[in-house]
């Protein structure tokens, strides 16, 4: 199984039920975006994306979603956690 690193890839990937490419689709469906919208929701903001952050306006539309179809989603799942760094935010540590 692929790597979490971000709350974007985790919410898609759990809308797939466990099939991140599938995810795609499915969000892209439930949201009205194209897929490559999607897809970008996980890229870091240098890149064009949202550095791994789904857009507030998707959020509620996402949850209820799922919620409809069964899909074990909470809305800590949209939070980078402790175990997740944003892309981009790579942190350097100065001995002392």
């Amino acid at each position: 199984m692929e790597r979490i690193t971000s709350p974007a890839q985790r919410v898609i990937t759990k809308c797939g039920k466990g099939d991140f490419s599938k995810g795609l689709r499915v969000v892209a469906a439930w949201t009205g975006k194209h897929i490559t919208r999607v897809q970008r929701w996980t890229y870091p903001k240098a890149r064009g994306g949202t550095g791994g952050l789904i857009p507030t306006q998707e959020q509620q539309v996402i949850l209820t979603a799922a919620l409809r179809e069964g899909i074990a989603l909470d809305p800590a799942d949209f939070f980078f956690t402790g175990g997740e760094l944003a892309p981009g935010m790579a942190v350097e540590v100065q001995p002392t």
